[in-house]
């Protein structure tokens, strides 16, 4: 092999490798969930983060656990996070309270500081009770 394709042929694979890394660096940020209960009693959330577009519900599945989150003081909310629980990807996110009898309508995450430079990504769960006592779970995101 002459200098020529040897040059040639290493400088293509630079170039491949290199944009490969670009393309992935956009999905290097972690998610991050914070859930806040402003209710006086302890809740069991139980939060599945699900990517989008699988075929099958175990392929979607990137987190399915249950977080325990204290009651709230007279004063201030109890706030629990959990950091790195995925990479920042759009997913949606399925949300099911211990003894909460209603359907907790999906939450459709997606990126919004993606690169380096912008904040983590952070997902709001907020749970709190509304005059007539049902409970209200509301979704919320940072953004850039």
């Amino acid at each position: 092999m002459n200098r020529r394709h040897f040059l040639a042929s290493t400088g293509t694979i630079a170039t491949t490798a290199i944009a490969g890394c670009s393309a992935l660096s956009n999905f290097a940020k972690k998610l991050n969930v914070t859930i806040i209960n402003r209710d006086e009693e302890r809740r069991f959330v139980w939060v599945e983060i699900l990517r989008l577009n699988a075929d099958e519900l175990d392929d979607a599945t990137v987190f399915d656990g249950e977080i325990q989150v204290p009651a709230a003081s007279d004063t201030d909310a109890s706030v629990v996070k959990r950091d790195d629980i995925a990479e920042s990807r759009p997913y949606i996110v399925r949300v099911d309270i211990h003894n909460v009898r209603r359907r907790i309508a999906p939450y459709h995450f997606y990126p919004d500081c993606v690169g380096e430079d912008g904040p983590e990504e952070r997902l709001y769960i907020d749970i709190s009770t509304v005059d007539d006592g049902r409970t209200h779970v509301e979704f919320n995101q940072n953004g850039c």
